[in-house]
């Protein structure tokens, strides 16, 4: 049905990836996948009561942000043959400090409940 609309509406389509519970990125790569299908999904949901409200979608992205930097950093722990604390621990530093960041905007903006 979404490949299907995608080709109607000239859209490249982007699979949808399923999250798979032994995979830290598959959560990372759903939302993305959702993301990229926005448009579509906002269509179908025309005639079917798929697509979030707009606060679902700015959640979406929000999820994004946070888990794009961890899928990042396993990404690049997945390319070193032999991690060590050199090389691991200036990134958990980094995804400590961007977590931080996220609450105390979230925080400062009022948005700490959804």
């Amino acid at each position: 049905m979404l490949e299907d609309e995608c080709n109607k509406l000239i859209v490249q389509y982007t699979n949808p990836v399923t999250p798979v519970v032994t995979r830290w990125n598959s959560e990372c790569m759903c939302l993305e996948s959702c993301f990229k299908n926005k448009n579509v999904i906002i269509k179908l949901s025309e005639f079917h009561d798929l697509a979030p409200n707009p606060r679902g979608w700015d959640l979406i992205e929000e999820g994004i942000t946070v888990l794009g930097k961890f899928k990042v950093a396993s990404e690049l722990w997945r390319g070193v043959k032999n991690p060590s604390l050199h090389t691991v621990i200036p990134v958990l530093f980094y995804l400590c400090g961007h977590l931080k960041t996220f609450l105390k905007d979230r925080i400062r903006m009022g948005m700490e409940k959804c």
